[in-house]
């Protein structure tokens, strides 16, 4: 099953809203992520900004084959 890119970003803002991470706790997941915190925080920036893989992609000048490369590392 697939999901509109908009409703995960919707549901990860409505997440924060109702528990906010404390900063220590964000710096671990960040920097847990396989891509490297750069690319963690760059994907959970835009999906706080309520941002699509379209939308960031064009911010990064990447493809959409090369951002999936990013989020792996």
């Amino acid at each position: 099953m697939t999901t509109d890119p908009e409703d995960a970003a919707l549901a990860a803002l409505d997440q924060a809203v109702e528990q906010p991470e404390p900063p220590a706790v964000r710096m671990l997941r960040l920097y847990r992520h396989p891509g490297g915190p750069l690319a963690a925080w760059l994907l959970d920036d835009a999906a706080r900004r309520l941002h699509n893989a379209t939308q960031l992609e064009q911010e990064l000048c990447v493809s959409s084959e090369e951002l999936p490369m990013l989020e792996r590392g």
